[in-house]
């Protein structure tokens, strides 16, 4: 994990007008490597790469930001076959392919801001299990320059796609462009307010129920806009609607099935027992289950006329989405019946009855697990460059 040196400034700054006031467009390419069409394949990738920039956009719109910061796709490229682009070595090395990508996007952009095909962001997105500063899989998430926004040269991103929640990496990781900094407590700010985990947070935790910007965030792009850092970011895209955002939660877009594929491969499939599905997401890998702790989408079909909203099962009130689901549920419990009679195992445990106090206690056992890794410095969702 890199460690940044970095005073905040409790000075206020002098200001002609405040950034608060102003609109801020972030023109924004996302481009999604061979592996991640390839694994796509069988779906509309473009869909999918909308729904995680809805995801983002909307964290970027969230009152706890203090800032109107509107993200803006103009143009997705997507990478069917590597050779095409040689000059752009995508590995599992992040600081290599952070600074491959970033000279490789710079070609694409054209200098002027007024431009229709100019971006002041640019966002690849990759299924490499990616590492910083070494060749081989490891918790690394995304890396970015931080401040490197409006620096053509800088404003760039790698990014992890390993499921829904990589919207929460890609705004991570722009936060990091605007000049924010890992909320901890060596820079005076805390990861998390009670169930509310901060989207600088260096680890995202299982617990986590919902997530905002903390005030040393809110800080921090304050002062880098103020200073005249997002010149770029003045101008409104003259065509808004190049790319529309999905109208539909994430979880209906992709049931919770789909979500298991999205995590673990596709070969994986879902085992979550119906009562906790919007808390832990389990999926079962060659017959047996397991879970990042995680939870379904938010709008994932968890019973009739229910969704999942803020890690909770709730009504949902004049919306059907009995023909979005794939699985339902009698089809969930009865595979549960299967999955637990067949003593699949669990966690190295095997699994007896289907009984709810087995469930409890495997997700004990999962969540002791699980700290215990985050104890050894390693993150349940993976650590931020």
């Amino acid at each position: 994990m890199r460690k940044y040196k970095y005073r905040r400034n409790k000075k206020k700054i002098g200001r002609n007008q405040r950034s608060v006031s102003l609109n801020h467009y972030v023109e924004t390419l996302v481009v999604a490597d061979a592996s991640m069409v390839d694994f796509h394949q069988d779906g509309d990738i473009e869909t999918y790469i909308l729904t995680l920039m809805n995801m983002v956009s909307m964290l970027f719109q969230d009152p706890s930001l203090g800032n109107s910061v509107s993200i803006v796709v103009v143009k997705i490229i997507l990478i069917e076959d590597p050779q095409s682009e040689p000059v752009l070595n995508v590995s599992t090395n992040a600081d290599v392919t952070l600074r491959s990508f970033c000279k490789w996007q710079l070609g694409l952009n054209p200098g002027k801001d007024s431009h229709p095909h100019h971006h002041d962001v640019a966002i690849l997105v990759t299924r490499k299990d990616i590492c910083a500063r070494q060749e081989a899989p490891c918790g690394t998430l995304g890396v970015a320059h931080i401040g490197g926004m409006c620096k053509a040269s800088r404003s760039c991103s790698v990014n992890e796609d390993n499921g829904i929640m990589s919207a929460h990496t890609i705004a991570h990781e722009l936060g990091h462009n605007f000049g924010m900094i890992h909320d901890t407590e060596k820079t005076g700010c805390k990861r998390r307010e009670g169930n509310v985990i901060h989207i600088m947070t260096p680890n995202f935790e299982a617990d986590t129920v919902t997530v905002n910007w903390s005030n040393c965030s809110r800080k921090d792009i304050t002062r880098f806009l103020d200073k005249g850092l997002g010149q770029c970011l003045k101008d409104k895209p003259k065509d808004l609607d190049r790319y529309k955002y999905p109208d539909l939660p994430a979880g209906v877009m992709y049931d919770a099935n789909y979500q298991c594929k999205l995590q673990f491969g596709k070969k994986a499939t879902l085992c979550t027992p119906p009562d906790e599905i919007c808390l832990h997401l389990w999926c079962s890998i060659n017959n047996t289950c397991t879970t990042l702790l995680r939870p379904a989408a938010e709008g994932t079909y968890c019973g009739k006329h229910k969704w999942c909203k803020d890690r909770e099962c709730v009504l949902n009130a004049g919306t059907s989405f009995s023909h979005r689901r794939r699985l339902g549920r009698l089809e969930l419990v009865e595979r549960m019946f299967q999955i637990l009679w067949r003593g699949v195992s669990c966690d190295g445990k095997r699994v007896q009855s289907p009984d709810a106090r087995l469930w409890r206690e495997i997700l004990r056992r999962r969540e002791k697990e699980i700290s215990d890794m985050q104890h050894s410095s390693l993150s349940t969702w993976g650590a931020y460059i």
